[in-house]
């Protein structure tokens, strides 16, 4: 398939006998992407808009794969959607998306998968490229550009987006997508707030785990009806307490960084700092030091 203003293309001829499909792929990266931007409706209207003015008569239509709030950085045969897709496709057959980076991760994984059609004359086309595989070195060349730029887009959107996450952590702002880390609660207008609650629980697993196993440890606690904040009325499992008590540790070497000004205060999300000074934190400290 070469590239063309008016999207016209040869199909390549092969000697299967049965009649070729079109088979098409939407993604989007986030439930948040498959409602706002170019959503999945976005994609599987352009879609069936493109196969029935330049595909329906050289194909039958297959079906839209879509896979919802996945990754680019999945690789295609482990995305349920198109791993369905790939295990239908055959010779002759046309493979339509949007974009290139709706299918492909990578240069190395386009030209993976370019490489497997090829031999196997399955055709495939992406709209906003406007470029196509046909068999033809040419193609196969601007491919491989193409997939190139794809990527340094994705890695730039990435760039970005830690920028932006850096800049609001270091205002003191969680955003949406963001968990709160264990500590911190996320007020309505985006803002953090520690909970002093469970910085002591996560005190309470460090003192544990210097005195016993996590797994004793756990058994203490439920013991002792210690619960964990944010599991109430449940058996804390061992992995839970050893990570509490290894998030514990890492405010104290933060504290120590900080009182020391290997690390700057300024270097660090506000919300960090109040944990590293927290009481509970000052406490281990002083203990350490024999205080």
């Amino acid at each position: 398939m070469k590239i063309s203003a008016r999207h016209k293309f040869r199909r390549r001829r092969t000697n299967v006998e049965r009649e070729p499909f079109c088979f098409a792929y939407a993604r989007v990266a986030t439930v948040k992407q498959s409602r706002h931007g170019e959503s999945l409706d976005e994609q599987q209207d352009s879609l069936k808009k493109y196969y029935e003015n330049y595909l329906s008569k050289e194909y039958k239509w297959a079906d839209i794969y879509i896979d919802p709030a996945i990754s680019a950085g999945r690789p295609l045969d482990v995305r349920p959607a198109a791993s369905a897709l790939l295990s239908r496709v055959q010779t002759g057959d046309m493979i339509l998306s949007t974009r290139m980076d709706r299918m492909f991760r990578s240069i190395p994984d386009a030209a993976k998968w370019v490489s497997r059609w090829d031999k196997q004359k399955i055709n495939c086309y992406f709209m906003r490229e406007r470029l196509g595989l046909d068999g033809t070195a040419s193609t196969r060349m601007v491919f491989h550009i193409l997939a190139a730029v794809a990527e340094f887009q994705r890695e730039l959107t990435s760039e970005r987006t830690a920028e932006a996450r850096q800049f609001q952590a270091m205002q003191g702002i969680i955003p949406n997508s963001t968990q709160c880390t264990f500590g911190v609660r996320r007020l309505e207008d985006g803002h953090a707030e520690i909970v002093p609650e469970e910085i002591v629980y996560m005190r309470i697993c460090y003192d544990l785990s210097k005195q016993m196993t996590v797994k004793e440890a756990a058994v203490w606690l439920h013991q002792h009806s210690v619960e964990h904040p944010r599991q109430k009325n449940s058996l804390v499992a061992a992995s839970t307490v050893q990570l509490c008590a290894q998030r514990f540790l890492s405010y104290i070497e933060l504290r120590q960084a900080l009182d020391s000004q290997e690390i700057a205060t300024d270097s660090v999300p506000p919300y960090l700092t109040e944990i590293a000074m927290s009481e509970p934190v000052t406490e281990v400290l002083k203990c350490q030091n024999g205080h």
